[in-house]
């Protein structure tokens, strides 16, 4: 009798009941899409947005950054028509955005994901510090190709009923290379209790036990 490494997986999820990330996206505006009226063209498909704009719905501008749109010298949306690029337009550093979620649940774990775009026109290696309340992580990609696009993803415990979700560029004058942002999500998640991490183990030590039991 022989049980593969696909059927172990599949058992062991089982055993966690483990049903993925499918709640809703608690994020407004993730893909910069809405309000694209208010958006001010400056003849290259660029819009500047200063510290403390909010001309993007949900969100607040936390610095200096360009809210883009279409095809912009090798960088596209990776969601929709427009994205923002959080490198440095003016002295002050890069900038970035914030939104507050006011319906997280304290004790709850959440996924903060993100796109983060780069283009070997450029070059460089783009990097964002993602912030949800007392969590933070840097991010960082290399671009290969002139329109690239890497998805990453942050893991983070509500502590309260409202949770400030931060994403800020590092370094990089525009000029240098790109810090695209695009498709914010945060979905709550289910993370195994550790006995039933336990569980499982016991579970698979048991089948691997009962194959080499009876192998022949």
């Amino acid at each position: 009798m022989k049980i593969n490494r696909l059927c172990l997986i599949a058992i062991g999820l089982s055993m966690l009941g483990m049903t993925g990330t499918s709640s809703a996206n608690l994020i407004s505006n993730g893909s910069f899409e809405e309000d694209s009226l208010l958006f001010v063209d400056n003849g290259q498909e660029t819009m500047v947005l200063g510290a403390g704009s909010t001309v993007l719905s949900d969100w607040t501008v936390t610095g200096n950054i360009a809210w883009l749109y279409d095809d912009y010298w090798g960088l596209t949306a990776s969601d929709g028509d427009y994205f923002l690029d959080l490198t440095t337009y003016s002295p002050g550093g890069s900038g970035g955005v914030a939104q507050s979620i006011i319906s997280t649940v304290a004790g709850q774990s959440y996924m903060l994901s993100f796109d983060l775009g780069s283009s070997t026109t450029y070059g460089g290696s783009p990097s964002i510090i993602a912030s949800a309340n007392s969590t933070s992580s840097t991010f960082s990609t290399t671009a290969t190709s002139t329109d690239q696009w890497d998805t990453f993803s942050m893991l983070f415990v509500a502590d309260s009923t409202s949770t400030i979700i931060e994403l800020t560029g590092i370094g990089a004058n525009y000029s240098g290379n790109y810090i695209g942002l695009d498709n914010v999500s945060v979905v709550a998640i289910s993370v195994p209790e550790p006995s039933a991490l336990a569980l499982m183990g016991l579970g698979l030590a048991g089948i691997a036990y009962r194959r080499k039991k009876i192998a022949p």
